[in-house]
């Protein structure tokens, strides 16, 4: 063996083949054995894993919990959604119905628990339409060549289909909610009218036949939000409207957006003979009888904002705790209005709000969206403030910031304000509406947003040391880039959140003989533990952004708590509309040591062609870049 193996490492070949091979026929056989033991183990291992996949489950942690935290839990995966129409629809990705999908224990318990099923969120999918564009449904029997009829009934068949399946999804929705009360989101466009398509009549059937399920269980609703586009007199859609006041006697939350054709007939009255030349939107919200459900204590509508007077809306105003009248307040949504009618009430807009704000005084919410023509003719402020002792929240949008509506407001509650409006010539110290507002009401707010693109830069500052006791802070720039060349006075060049800005905001230290770290000076917003940005431009350098987030996540027990203590600062966004500059901030902050845990750190960046012009709501800002899902578009 010894001579076999040395021919085997030199360059001489071997002349006894036979060895060689047997050789290789006996490791082979090892092998060959080796690999049956292998296969063996794996078997018997695949047969103990198969053991522990089947069983594991038995003992898995979930199966320790109590029925009533199962449930608790199902609960929060539906519930997890801050507004209804972001909630899970009726489908087989609903929570509720995933839950029942697990297991036999977890079906029974889920089916079992009315509370699981009573959101009802129903989204009726769109009516089809001619594939052709030459043609309009209405016109599509007329016109139409037979290839396009005959595919646009099959579009036609299939969508009710989905309607049936939707149909049979609400009845299992309202049978599984058994007598609890229910919350509905509906979203629906009305059909068009037409004239010779027979399923055009199954399909307008079909509408009417879900909105008589919902109309069955009124009695019901708890909270309410139909966002449906209304086309015609004898709209089914409108039923949901107008139950009588003894069919929602739990209702507490109604939410409406609605639409029409602004060349609409008849959609106020109910018969041909009533039908007026050019229906108007406030007489469609007098004819909505849900505003006089007896429990109601929070009310939104989208648009028509104009037409909400107190003596012509029957609403019980005094018992309201929520009122936000929403959507934009351009003049294309009140073309209805005659020309003799708009001086009048672009002179008194301020004016009805306030009223309005006078019937409610159990408000905790108040939103609004304003615009230019809101205007009060120099009558404000009041001469008695309105008092509103409950109200927490105020949110302003649109075009128009009325000069002495802050100060005609006494609010010894207000805690949260949100501020943005686009339009406006530059604003001085002693000029700003917004200033006015922080005058005001500055020392007790600890939740702040509000758009500084119409003031000055001194005005700015002036707002930022009004709020002494804010916690969250979110700043934004509508308005196009700072430029250099506006360098100058501060009181004359347009605010920007400057470099010169974010050091007022950030904490200066130096250390005792001790070597504790203690505050040397003032600065701006000594409380503040939530910060957002968005903006148009490199206002600032990041360098500044870091300086501020590392002097205010210091450590509380390496300072001293005399003269000020300094709360940790525990959420930055910053939304910049440009392109990303190569400056890293959180690798920045975590190349100077400082402590992020806990800590939440978000920039974002745009090319310039994204930004530059309208968003998809008209505006020249999207503000929930840094609201973090908690605001409100204007």
């Amino acid at each position: 063996m010894t001579s076999r193996k040395s021919s085997l490492t030199t360059s001489t070949p071997p002349t006894n083949s036979k060895a060689i091979t047997a050789l290789v026929k006996d490791h082979e056989a090892r092998v060959s054995e080796i690999d049956r033991e292998i296969q063996t183990l794996v078997e018997r291992r695949t047969a103990h894993m198969n053991v522990i996949n089947k069983h594991a489950p038995f003992i898995a942690p979930v199966r320790r919990l109590s029925q009533d935290v199962l449930v608790l839990i199902f609960q929060a995966c539906i519930r997890n959604e801050s507004t209804p129409l972001s909630r899970p629809v009726l489908s087989k990705n609903n929570p509720a119905v995933i839950a029942s999908h697990v297991c036999a224990e977890w079906r029974k318990l889920a089916l079992a628990n009315p509370l699981l099923w009573t959101d009802l969120v129903i989204s009726v999918p769109q009516h089809p339409r001619p594939r052709s564009p030459f043609y309009r449904a209405e016109d599509i029997d007329r016109f139409a060549t037979a290839e396009v009829r005959q595919l646009y009934q099959e579009d036609v068949a299939e969508w009710e289909e989905r309607m049936e399946r939707l149909k049979d999804a609400i009845n299992a929705w309202i049978a599984r909610s058994s007598n609890c009360p229910v919350n509905i989101t509906f979203t629906c466009t009305d059909l068009p009218r037409t004239g010779g398509i027979g399923r055009q009549v199954i399909s307008s059937t079909l509408i009417s036949d879900i909105v008589a399920i919902l109309t069955n269980i009124s009695t019901r609703w708890r909270e309410a939000s139909f966002s449906m586009t209304i086309l015609h007199a004898d709209s089914p859609l409108r039923q949901l409207l107008k139950q009588p006041v003894d069919r929602v006697p739990i209702l507490e939350k109604l939410h409406l957006e609605l639409g029409y054709p602004e060349n609409y007939l008849g959609l106020v009255s109910d018969t041909a003979e009533e039908e007026s030349p050019r229906s108007r939107p406030k007489e469609l919200m007098r004819n909505v009888t849900l505003f006089n459900a007896p429990s109601l204590r929070s009310l939104k509508v989208d648009n028509h904002q104009r037409h909400w007077a107190t003596s012509s809306v029957p609403v019980n105003w005094g018992a309201l705790t929520e009122l936000c009248l929403g959507g934009s307040a351009e003049r294309s949504y009140d073309s209805d209005w005659d020309d003799n009618e708009w001086p009048q009430d672009r002179n008194n807009g301020t004016d009805k709000v306030l009223t309005l704000l006078k019937s409610c005084p159990n408000l905790v919410r108040f939103s609004i969206t304003l615009d230019s023509t809101a205007s009060s003719l120099g009558l404000l402020p009041l001469p008695t403030p309105i008092s509103l002792l409950k109200l927490e929240t105020v949110e302003l949008r649109g075009g128009f910031l009325p000069k002495g509506f802050a100060s005609s407001l006494h609010l010894p509650s207000l805690r949260r304000v949100s501020i943005l409006w686009s339009r406006g010539r530059l604003r001085n110290a002693e000029e700003s509406e917004l200033l006015e507002w922080f005058r005001c009401f500055g020392g007790s707010l600890t939740d702040v947003t509000f758009n500084y693109s119409c003031l000055r830069q001194g005005a700015l500052l002036n707002c930022l040391e009004l709020l002494p006791n804010v916690v969250c802070l979110r700043l934004v720039n509508s308005s196009f880039s700072y430029h250099e060349s506006f360098a100058g006075d501060i009181d004359k060049v347009p605010a920007h959140l400057s470099n010169f800005v974010l050091e007022k905001l950030t904490p200066k230290f130096e250390r005792d003989v001790n070597g504790k770290e203690r505050v040397v000076e003032e600065f701006l917003c000594p409380k503040l533990e939530k910060f957002g940005a968005a903006i148009n431009s490199y206002e600032f350098l990041p360098q500044a952004l870091v300086e501020l987030i590392a002097a205010r996540r210091k450590r509380l027990d390496d300072l001293r708590m005399a003269p000020h203590s300094v709360p940790r600062l525990d959420c930055v966004i910053v939304a910049f509309k440009v392109p990303k500059r190569t400056i890293d901030v959180r690798k920045a902050l975590e190349d100077r040591n400082v402590d992020l845990e806990d800590f939440q750190l978000k920039t974002t960046y745009e090319e310039v062609s994204k930004f530059w012009g309208p968003s998809k709501d008209n505006s020249w800002y999207d503000p929930d870049w840094v609201l973090g899902g908690h605001g409100h578009r204007p």
